[in-house]
């Protein structure tokens, strides 16, 4: 009888295994974040870089000296971007008595429209403003300071980790094949390179667009006037590389800015301006420069970036899409989990 049972419930024994499994890894890899976060980000990051390496290499530099030229690339990058979001923050910071004012000025718009919409006398509002604002404005104000010393902290090792998968990346490989059966070399050979290929195509990819997107969002944010078009600009097109949130965010933060220096005819020459530039990269630029490398299903997407902020924050949320690609990879050259990357993937 037992027996019986188990033969006749196999599927509903393996659903409740693969859901323990599952269950255990999230819990896992979200309690390992600190560990596991540079990490992953250093894996991907080696892999775009791994172009320089082998070309440096080509030209008879050693395997040491070309994992550190391509890990200062990536430094002298990291502190362009740092300097450039420190540089636009002094300048924001210099303007802030300019902003408060106006800030002020659209906050008494606010409150007197809060007052005819809900009845609330000024005096209520502005003793919830005072009671709520104090301790938020304490609590950003640590959890800023902490975050900071913690992305520090992160972006040192994810430096060292990539000088590392670049240098080893040969005895990485090596040991894959070892543990690999005889029959099956040749395959996971393949596995590694399709892999290589499409991280690196995706990734590369992604940060040309970043590029034609900074240029676009900055032009058409400065020529309308919008205080920091700039800083904007490029702001918003790192902000792209977080799918479908990212350019949310990235539209806000201008928008208020022109809500609180513009008028609104600038308001609404900025929302053209997102509107016909994320368009314009959806329908012309994305198949055109990305591709369909990265062939996930839409729902899928937006489930695995809204997990990967969920367990990692942003980084998650960054590094999941190319994460996803590779497991599909990976799951269409095993037999049993074939109907998984079919799944995930968009064949339509």
């Amino acid at each position: 009888m037992p027996d019986n049972y188990l033969t006749k419930n196999n599927w509903l024994i393996k659903a409740v295994l693969v859901l323990l499994l599952l269950t255990l890894f999230f819990w896992g890899i979200y309690h390992a974040a600190s560990f596991l976060k540079p990490l992953s980000v250093a894996f991907l990051v080696a892999l775009l870089m791994l172009p320089v390496s082998r070309k440096a290499e080509a030209k008879g530099i050693n395997r040491l000296w070309s994992s550190v030229i391509s890990t200062l690339i990536v430094t002298t990058f990291i502190i362009f971007i740092i300097g450039l979001v420190g540089y636009q923050a002094n300048q924001i910071s210099s303007d802030s008595d300019e902003l408060e004012k106006k800030g002020k000025e659209q906050l008494k718009k606010l409150e007197k429209q809060v007052t005819k919409t809900t009845g609330l006398t000024s005096e209520q509002i502005q003793s919830y403003l005072k009671k709520t604002g104090a301790t938020k404005l304490q609590n950003t104000a640590e959890n800023i300071s902490s975050g900071i010393m913690n992305s520090l902290m992160d972006l040192l090792l994810m430096l060292i980790y990539t000088y590392l998968f670049l240098y080893y990346r040969r005895h990485f490989k090596k040991f894959i094949l070892k543990i690999t059966t005889d029959g099956k070399k040749e395959e996971a050979r393949k596995t590694m390179e399709e892999t290589s290929a499409l991280a690196l195509h995706y990734l590369g990819g992604r940060f040309m667009l970043i590029a034609i997107l900074a240029v676009c969002y900055g032009t058409g944010l400065t020529l309308l006037g919008v205080k920091f078009g700039i800083f904007y600009g490029i702001l918003g097109a790192l902000l792209s590389l977080i799918p479908y949130i990212g350019n949310v965010i990235a539209l806000a933060l201008p928008l208020l800015t022109a809500t609180i220096y513009g008028s609104p005819t600038t308001i609404i020459g900025v929302l053209i301006l997102f509107a016909v530039v994320q368009f314009i990269e959806s329908y012309l630029l994305e198949p055109l420069i990305v591709g369909k490398k990265v062939n996930i299903h839409p729902m899928m997407t937006i489930l695995v970036v809204v997990l990967g902020g969920i367990l990692w924050g942003v980084p998650g949320m960054i590094i999941a899409i190319p994460y996803l690609g590779i497991l599909v990879i990976l799951f269409s050259k095993l037999k049993a989990l074939e109907p998984v990357a079919f799944l995930l993937s968009d064949d339509s």
